[in-house]
């Protein structure tokens, strides 16, 4: 992992005891909120690479937007999934931009998910309750991925009771959450 002027660049790489993978991780504040994170280097990851920005407690309390071919090169790139991946809880789809806005807003009684421009929406079932933390990262399925591969995250914010709509866009509610409140930023 590395900081550039173009964001956080996270990568795999192999070293003496295998893979290595990147990951960041924060605490999340209890619903409602919605997550924005702004990701690119996207298309053309490896079939065996996978691309995650998701808010997780366990494994059976865990909201994901995962962009990967799971090792099918002729598969869908990218996929919304509440856990646990039963079929019901799970929405494929091509993702056809390198770099894209994700939102997941959570709430007591449902996970939304969209992307910045209001493509792929979809509602899915609520979380466990308790304290979830929000993950972005890079891994290898099984180890078979080339080296090489980087995504960089350039923004991230956690907007406490942001509401998405229809069409993609957000109202932002006093109560947001600035990640840089030295900044400027929300009220």
């Amino acid at each position: 992992m590395r900081i550039a002027s173009e964001g956080m660049q996270l990568s795999v790489r192999r070293d003496d005891r295998g893979w290595v993978a990147a990951e960041v991780a924060t605490g999340l504040p209890p619903p409602p909120l919605t997550v924005r994170a702004r990701v690119s280097g996207l298309r053309g990851l490896d079939p065996d690479l996978v691309a995650s920005v998701f808010v997780c407690r366990s494994d059976r309390s865990e909201a994901d937007f995962e962009v990967s071919r799971w090792g099918d090169p002729s598969a869908p790139n990218a996929q919304w999934v509440v856990a646990p991946a039963l079929p019901e809880r799970v929405r494929r789809f091509e993702l056809p931009d390198d770099e894209v806005e994700v939102m997941i807003r959570w709430r007591r009684e449902h996970v939304a998910f969209g992307l910045g421009d209001g493509r792929f929406g979809w509602r899915g079932p609520p979380l466990l309750g308790g304290a979830h933390r929000l993950h972005v990262n890079l891994w290898s399925r099984t180890g078979g991925a080339r080296e090489g591969h980087a995504i960089v995250l350039r923004s991230l914010t956690i907007e406490r009771g942001a509401e998405l709509h229809p069409d993609g866009g957000s109202r932002h509610h006093p109560r947001a959450i600035d990640p840089n409140p030295h900044a400027g930023g929300h009220p």
